[in-house]
């Protein structure tokens, strides 16, 4: 099997709480038109039950709820869906000359007859065909289930889908007594304004909410720590100036970073219980605090800082966190068990000893054993947590570079760490496939993307002008980073068409074999336009599927790069402005000429300026970008717009989903700050020697 088939294998059976719904043929109805329909209804047009692929579209995932259960959903024909792009036509057959063909006996085409690298394929991608018009090879379904572990025949051919089966965890009331960055939002009362857009289905106005929310709760917390608060000047030498970041700075950031990851390792881990008890892991935040305290206090009473010590901080913390992962490991999952057996103690407990006590008897069972899909997932988190370490110290590079390099570097960089985010969004969604789709989505999607617009905000005060007042050359790098968001805004709206989807099978499926001039052996490259799994992530060729998980993913996408951008906005001031400005740069220091900020003139006003009204533009790009593609998706894809409001209105129905993403955002705006912060040594890593700037 190969590592397509693997990943979908774990997404469908870890965990998967799914049950498949048979019924007779006699029962199948084409006439679907509402979300009410579904749980009685079938999904597809055709109800022959034969194995071609239709080329119209049903109704797909829709979960019934009261935010959306009364819009229409249409079935759609592909053949007419845009009017601006009329390929391909019914009846069309792929464009390619006549003598060259490969006709079965029926007069149809197998399409794996055909040379990868040859025009039949690149005159496929372009222009497409009528499925009706190829004759696949009779063990193609066949090898598609087996492959991806897909249920036989698809819905709406033999069974339908009913939207029970859909597992939909609820808020447990438990992860509610604890006030912290996850809840806060729940407990003040934010998540009624959320409400109140969602009542009112204004999806713009919902989005802007969430952005809001996932600025201004991390923003608040980010200025506290780090704008408002004296840290001290490292410069001098003295302990005292050096007190608050050993005390509290560089162990707060450590100890905030432990708590997401925690957090977000719990769900992931157990999908219906997504939480533990603070009790379980408070002595692992608490051991980075302290070692953090103890490392770092004989560096200071030496030699003060070193190079890129923030990053040797995250490498401690990230190590002693692996360590309690496996210390805590058996507890995680059976805690399960024993929360089963004290429902509703844990949230309401008379001493703090009973509450103790179920806990330790949740994290120490040391007879427990984990099953083989626990494990598993287990395996996936470690390696998803080391790939977000290593997605920092990869940003905090291009932090470097940007700081360093000129004009010409930072534009050459603008490009290179649109690739890095690409690399990690791809690897991250592999490596979590197996955890719930909210929580793969969010880590995968939400979390790189985030970061992405949060770095390269917080890094373009840096943007150098050629001499005091020509602004050509910064104009060209701001116009480099730019394409990033932008890119983000037209892929979302490329993602739902059909000769996109071509290309995406052919670059999967066909690239290889063209490379050794083959026939393409693997079936996927062909579209499955039936539904096929409901809780797919978008990896296989099954069309709906991929609609579903791309409205999901594009979502986030906006969401991520308007919180980093927007949080730029708001948080950015502490450069300028309170005890901290001369512990950032974007600042002159007058007791240090030797640091001025460009080669050959100081920092100014001007250049924040800049700064700030890029990520405005960026901001307005986003929320116009996000408008039209609500319009797009209702106009031309009605029926796949249901499922993106169900998705994206589950982070309003389900308070602790939108905490996962605001402690995401949190870790991800301190990580950005605190790279900043000259007693980190990352940015101004050569403000001072390399092992030592008191030597």
């Amino acid at each position: 099997m190969d590592e397509e088939g693997q990943q979908v294998e774990l997404s469908n059976t870890v965990g998967a709480e799914k049950t498949r719904v048979g019924m007779n043929p006699e029962e199948i109805s084409s006439d679907v038109t509402s979300v009410k329909d579904v749980e009685d209804k079938s999904a597809s047009p055709r109800n022959d039950g034969s194995s071609r692929n239709s080329f119209t579209t049903g109704v797909f995932l829709l979960q019934t709820d009261f935010f959306c259960d009364d819009m229409e959903v249409p079935q759609v024909d592909e053949y007419n869906r845009l009017p601006f792009w009329k390929f391909p036509k019914k009846g069309q057959k792929v464009f390619y000359p006549q003598k060259w063909r490969k006709l079965t006996a029926s007069g149809l085409e197998n399409p794996f007859e055909y040379w990868a690298g040859g025009l039949w394929w690149w005159s496929w991608v372009v222009f497409g065909a009528d499925p009706d018009t190829f004759e696949m090879p009779d063990d193609r379904m066949e090898f598609l289930a087996n492959k991806f572990h897909w249920t036989l025949p698809p819905v709406g051919h033999e069974r339908q889908w009913r939207s029970s089966d859909m597992f939909s965890a609820k808020l447990p009331k438990e992860l509610l007594t604890h006030f912290n960055m996850q809840t806060i939002h729940h407990r003040i009362g934010i998540d009624k304004a959320v409400l109140w857009f969602l009542e009112r289905k204004s999806v713009f106005g919902y989005l802007m909410m969430l952005a809001l929310i996932n600025i201004f709760l991390p923003g608040i917390w980010s200025i506290i720590i780090y704008g408002l608060i004296p840290v001290g000047d490292y410069l001098k030498c003295e302990f005292k100036e050096f007190a608050v970041w050993l005390f509290l700075t560089n162990p707060l950031t450590e100890v905030t970073w432990a708590f997401v990851d925690f957090s977000l390792m719990f769900a992931c881990l157990d999908r219906n219980i997504p939480w533990r008890p603070f009790w379980m892991y408070l002595p692992a935040l608490l051991s980075i605090y302290v070692f953090q305290v103890l490392f770092f206090l004989p560096i200071v009473l030496t030699v003060g800082t070193f190079t890129c010590q923030a990053l040797v901080s995250r490498v401690l913390s990230w190590m002693i966190s692996i360590v309690w992962y496996f210390l805590l490991k058996k507890g995680i999952f059976a805690f399960t068990d024993v929360y089963e057996v004290h429902r509703g103690n844990f949230g309401n407990v008379e001493t703090i000893k009973d509450h103790i006590s179920k806990v330790i008897e949740a994290a120490v069972h040391s007879d427990y054993v984990p099953t083989d899909e626990e494990n598993v997932r287990f395996k996936a988190w470690i390696k998803v947590s080391f790939t977000k370490s290593v997605m920092l110290y990869a940003y905090s590079a291009y932090l470097i570079g940007y700081e360093t390099g000129n004009t010409n570097l930072q534009t050459g960089l603008a490009f290179a760490i649109m690739a890095v985010s690409i690399a990690f969004r791809k690897f991250l969604q592999h490596f979590g496939a197996v955890f719930d789709r909210d929580m793969n989505f969010l880590i995968s999607g939400l979390s790189v993307y985030t970061m992405h617009a949060t770095f390269i905000a917080f890094s373009t005060p840096n943007v150098e002008m050629d001499g005091s007042s020509n602004y050509t050359t910064n104009w060209r790098v701001y116009l480099s980073l730019f394409l990033s968001p932008l890119g983000d805004v037209f892929i979302s709206f490329f993602h739902q068409s059909n000769m996109w989807f071509r290309f995406r099978n052919w670059i999967k499926k066909i690239a290889k074999p063209v490379l050794i001039c083959a026939r393409p052996t693997d079936y996927s490259a062909i579209a499955v336009e039936d539904d096929m799994d409901f809780d797919g992530r978008g990896i296989t060729n099954a069309h709906p599927d991929y609609r579903r998980a791309k409205t999901y993913f594009d979502f986030l996408v906006y969401w991520g790069n308007i919180a980093g951008y927007g949080s730029y906005l708001l948080v950015s001031w502490i450069f300028k402005a309170g005890p901290n400005v001369n512990k950032y740069p974007f600042n002159n220091i007058p007791e240090f000429p030797e640091l001025s900020f460009f080669p050959t003139r100081g920092f100014e006003w001007r250049d924040w300026g800049f700064s700030v009204l890029f990520s405005v533009v960026v901001v307005f790009t986003l929320a116009i970008g996000f408008v039209g593609y609500v319009y797009y998706l209702r106009k031309f894809y009605p029926d796949v717009w249901p499922c993106t409001v169900h998705s994206m209105y589950s982070f309003g129905r389900n308070p602790y989903k939108l905490g996962f993403a605001v402690l995401i955002v949190t870790v991800t705006l301190s990580d950005t700050i605190i790279m900043l912060l000259n007693f980190s040594r990352v940015w101004y890593y050569d403000n001072g020697n390399t092992f030592g700037n008191c030597t």
